[in-house]
């Protein structure tokens, strides 16, 4: 039991020190719930990246106290500069160019540095693939694996990943592929989650930043 209220307590502090509660979100951009609510159902906001729910029991002298079934929502702190982003675009269409014209821009930002490889150039700027990736964002996922949950992160997240994959199947590395190596993991390390403590030893970071390094 004990171990239990560890666990939870420290997932409460994890999602309290890098997500927004939905109150958070509505207040942050200014927004009111009904048109907060709106966008949500129209799938032009990300879902949220946790759901957290529980209820409470607690005897004392005092007699008992409970909290009936709670169920808490944690939005990813970009959730917020994407609401403003987008708010004034008139439907998911006008919204996914947005989503792809921030893909593609940090895409050539990454490309001018010498992040993105040749074989990988094409796949990642197929509109089959930029679409996924938006499917992606708006389920949440991105929120859970990214450290805020902003486009940029996303695209620095694929690329480090494709570029340590490659490098680490790779028997001996030159000291340029090497140095390529590290700083893929360094990119990842920018954008990549901390992840909550129960989701950590299947996470990225723990498999291609944290064992890498050690």
């Amino acid at each position: 039991m004990e171990n239990t209220i560890e666990e939870l307590v420290a997932l409460g502090k994890y999602l309290q020190s890098n997500f927004l509660s939905q109150a958070q979100v509505i207040d942050q951009a200014n927004i009111s719930e009904a048109a907060f609510d709106k966008l949500r159902a129209q799938g032009a906001v990300p879902k949220p990246s946790y759901q957290f729910g529980f209820s409470l029991s607690c005897h004392s002298y005092f007699g008992e106290h409970t909290v009936p079934n709670t169920q808490c929502a944690y939005y990813a702190q970009g959730c917020v500069d994407w609401i403003n982003d987008i708010r004034h675009l008139s439907d998911k269409q006008a919204i996914y160019a947005y989503f792809k014209t921030e893909f593609l821009c940090e895409y050539e930002t990454l490309k001018i540095q010498g992040y993105v490889r040749n074989d990988v150039a094409k796949s990642m700027m197929l509109d089959t693939y930029i679409n996924e990736q938006f499917h992606y964002f708006i389920a949440g996922t991105y929120g859970v694996c990214t450290r805020t949950g902003r486009v940029a992160e996303i695209v620095k997240k694929e690329v480090a990943i494709k570029t340590i994959q490659h490098l680490s199947g790779i028997d001996k590395l030159t000291e340029g592929e090497v140095i390529t190596l590290q700083c893929a993991i360094d990119l990842l390390d920018e954008a990549s989650a901390y992840f909550a403590p129960h989701e950590y030893a299947a996470s990225s970071r723990a498999k291609y930043i944290d064992a890498l390094r050690s």
